[in-house]
């Protein structure tokens, strides 16, 4: 589950789902700069023991001359056995011309940073991946921060999500006592008590991010090994699609989870992207928005299918990415649908920006709030 589309108030909130991450297969999305170490930069984090920084910086230098042999005699495999992705020393090693060129560590991280966990416990010296993602997971990155957000918060389900829309796997998070939480469990937790939460270890896909200067790299990472996911679960040709399309794959996948690539709809959305524009069609583009339904709920202590506005609010955001010029989508009115004055449903329409409605969709959702929803 990944989520978080900010909504009016009291509009009900979407929610989706969203594990080993291979560094080596994943290793040509990553830049490799292995550029040295600015000591001057990074002088503020040591530990003041009164030696100048640029003795410090010659003595590790000098450590690191003594260990680089060793280590340039390794091959690229056992470089990745030996050393771990959280590296806490700095190895020395030399260019394919033999001069000094600084840092090397585990795969795909190239620089040594200080970092400190949310508590502000004292800094640790560490490695941070420096990840550099492909055009349509950069672009869709960027999708997703907009309708995401950067913060902590609990979703429409009361699921405890971080920054970007990850929800961490279970217990990898704490609570200010130190208890671990489901995020999806029964926590008890109300949105104020959320700047208290720890998640400075909190676990996705294999990753940590503990192993991460900041939230975004966290994200990035995970994003990574979420697109190659969605990717199989499109199927063949999955590499044969437009980067439009593979923007709004990710897109769709962040927020519905990494099955939702391979539904039917859907796939006949990117098919549709990856054509010539002129013979793509709005109803092949549109299509997929018709998923929006989010579990159930209690209407009168009976339980009814929930289609909430805003989760389709949230499919539209993805159809804007691939809609052809004047077709986008700019807000939903929704209507009751009533049989014999009792209401059965809800009629969702959504319109352009004339007025015009691209498509309409009727669900039986029982209460869902009336009136205009503005996409953007």
């Amino acid at each position: 589950m990944v989520v978080m589309v900010k909504s009016e108030p009291n509009e009900k909130k979407e929610t989706s789902n969203m594990a080993d991450f291979n560094y080596e297969e994943y290793s040509d999305v990553f830049e490799d700069t292995q550029e040295p170490i600015d000591f001057e930069a990074l002088s503020d984090i040591f530990e003041d023991t009164g030696v100048p920084t640029e003795e410090m910086a010659k003595e590790s230098a000098m450590e690191a001359r003594e260990t680089s042999t060793a280590t340039r005699s390794l091959t690229k495999e056992e470089r990745a056995a030996k050393f771990p992705p959280i590296i806490q020393e700095t190895i020395a090693t030399e260019d394919s011309k033999g001069s000094e060129v600084g840092v090397m560590s585990a795969p795909i991280v190239q620089e040594t940073i200080a970092t400190q966990d949310r508590k502000g416990s004292e800094a640790v010296l560490m490695s941070s991946p420096a990840i550099t993602l492909t055009a349509p997971l950069q672009s869709g990155f960027e999708s997703l921060t907009k309708s995401e957000g950067t913060d902590i918060h609990l979703d429409g389900r009361n699921i405890i999500t971080l920054p970007y829309g990850i929800v961490p796997d279970k217990n990898s998070i704490k609570k200010s006592d130190g208890t671990a939480i489901d995020p999806e469990g029964t926590h008890g937790l109300k949105e104020s008590d959320l700047n208290d939460i720890d998640y400075s270890g909190a676990t996705k896909f294999g990753l940590s991010r503990s192993s991460y200067s900041s939230d975004e790299q966290f994200a990035k990472a995970v994003y990574v090994e979420f697109g190659k996911q969605a990717g199989e679960n499109y199927g063949t040709g999955f590499k044969d699609l437009s980067d439009k399309a593979k923007e709004a794959a990710y897109d769709i996948a962040w927020n519905s989870g990494v099955k939702s690539t391979g539904w039917s709809s859907v796939k006949t959305m990117l098919d549709e992207t990856s054509k010539d524009a002129s013979t793509q069609t709005t109803a092949n583009l549109i299509g997929f928005t018709t998923n929006f339904k989010s579990g159930k709920e209690k209407v009168n202590n009976v339980s009814v299918n929930n289609y909430p506005r805003g989760l389709l609010k949230r499919r539209l955001i993805t159809y804007n990415l691939v809609a052809k010029t004047g077709e986008e989508a700019v807000d939903i009115v929704t209507t009751s649908v009533e049989t014999n004055g009792k209401r059965t449903g809800t009629k969702y329409d959504i319109r352009k920006s004339d007025g015009t409605v691209l498509k309409s969709w009727t669900k039986p959702d029982l209460n869902e709030t009336l009136g205009t929803l503005s996409v953007n």
